[in-house]
């Protein structure tokens, strides 16, 4: 065994010398632009300290390109093959010799493989990009490029790409990398009188940032739904709260025109929904993703903000913090006071009355996984909306399951929720009657480690 562990070593720590070999990458990918596949691009980098030759390459994989003649790539350089320089220049402007020239064939939208060979048919670089799951969503079809984080790295591996910042990509230089002057940093959807819908946008750096002109959303497919007023100026490590200030005409209210308004932007409360903050030039065209957030459904009055605050992940809040007293306990002609409110640092997360008791997710041979919920609270809770009650609580993410109607839980009850039916789980293990089953849900818990939801 000790020259077969003694191989095996050597061969792991050759890997990463194999790939710190390779000189020249792929850095950047617009499989799905903006305006269909015409402006697609690929961008190469020599990763090397010295010129590399490109002469006779050529990509035969997902496109078709050869390389002419002396076509080189300086150390550090970047080249660009296009599908259209008619409409790469229309969009990129001129970036002289670092467009090598056009391509045949398209990339798909639903990912691909691309392979580069050198002049005497040597595999200079392959790999596959995807477009579902780990890899950054918002390069498929939403104004994003893909852009390597690590050329050098495995180019396979969804975790080494990222959705560029820049909308459109930035082809032939490096992209900028996230680039978050200002946060989204809380978010209020599902609102009775006297709150209403609200956004908090939160500046992290130590200058005045200008967001005169930039664009918020509920829709990365259509980012500009409401821009905002010339002269906003958010002080350092500061606040600025959006309103929407539905039926007003407030130019600084993002719903101000009401039901009919073209687009409509108001949050769906009962589905999720997202909010999205983009930077534009002064011709309103948008130039730069700055921030995103995607939420679930949400309690009547419940904000999501980020724990810990300004750089965490959306979580329910345990109160609302946007700088004005008003809750939805407060009588609805409290809405203009409301709207006073200049945002705050964001309170703790909401946690109760329903909580994860136990997950069962890597059971024994013969067993089965189960989750186990708990009332902390002193008093029953339905399981549901109690304003729309057909609006039901459920699991998400790993596994799927929708509490039945009319469900609810007692004082410091358990319920469990199983993968087969509650009667067949109950006789398995034995439960007593007044132990709640519910079921079945569908998908699986991975053994390895998985996040699951209830919302």
């Amino acid at each position: 065994m000790k020259p077969f562990l003694t191989f095996f070593a050597l061969l792991v720590l050759a890997v990463p010398s194999l790939r710190a070999a390779r000189q020249i990458s792929v850095s950047e990918v617009d499989y799905n632009p903006i305006g269909g596949s015409d402006y697609e691009f690929i961008e190469l980098v020599n990763l090397g300290p010295t010129p590399f030759d490109l002469s006779g390459a050529r990509f035969t994989n997902g496109v078709i390109y050869p390389f002419k003649a002396g076509t080189v790539v300086p150390s550090g350089g970047r080249i660009v093959v296009c599908n259209s320089k008619t409409k790469f220049a229309e969009r990129h402007g001129d970036i002289g010799s670092r467009l090598a020239g056009s391509f045949d064939g398209k990339l798909s939208d639903n990912g691909d493989t691309l392979s580069l060979v050198d002049a005497g048919g040597k595999l200079l670089l392959e790999f596959t990009y995807g477009t579902k799951g780990a890899w950054p969503s918002r390069a498929n079809g939403l104004g994003s490029s893909l852009e390597c984080i690590n050329p050098a790295g495995d180019l396979d591996d969804p975790a080494n790409w990222r959705s560029s910042t820049e909308y459109g990509g930035s082809p032939g230089v490096a992209g900028i990398g996230p680039w978050r002057p200002v946060v989204i940093n809380e978010v209020l959807t599902h609102t009775d009188p006297p709150l209403e819908d609200a956004i908090e946008l939160f500046n992290t750096t130590s200058t005045n940032v200008d967001i005169g002109g930039w664009y918020l959303s509920n829709n990365r497919a259509d980012p500009k739904k409401f821009r905002v007023p010339a002269g906003t100026v958010i002080p350092p490590r500061t606040f600025k709260v959006f309103y929407e200030q539905r039926g007003t005409g407030s130019p600084a209210g993002f719903n101000s025109f009401g039901t009919g308004r073209t687009p409509e932007f108001t949050f769906n409360s009962a589905q999720g929904d997202e909010a999205v903050l983009v930077k534009a030039d002064a011709a309103g065209e948008v130039r730069y993703w700055v921030d995103s957030v995607s939420f679930d459904s949400a309690e009547n009055g419940v904000s999501f903000g980020r724990f810990p605050d300004f750089t965490g992940p959306l979580v329910a809040m345990s109160r609302l913090t946007f700088g004005s007293a008003v809750d939805a306990t407060f009588a609805p002609q409290f809405l203009s006071e409301f709207r006073l409110g200049t945002g705050a640092s964001n309170a703790l997360p909401k946690v109760g009355p329903i909580v994860f008791n136990r997950i069962m997710y890597h059971p024994p041979t013969n067993a089965d996984e189960f989750v186990e919920v708990l009332n902390i609270s002193t008093a029953t809770v339905p399981l549901s909306d109690p304003l729309h009650p057909t609006n039901t609580w459920r699991l998400r993410k790993a596994i799927d399951f929708d509490f039945p109607y009319g469900s609810q839980l007692a004082a410091g009850a358990k319920a469990i929720i199983a993968p087969i039916t509650p009667a067949a789980f109950r006789a398995r293990h034995a439960l007593p009657a007044d132990v709640q089953v519910f079921g079945l849900y569908t998908n699986v818990l991975e053994n390895s480690g998985d996040s699951v939801q209830l919302c």
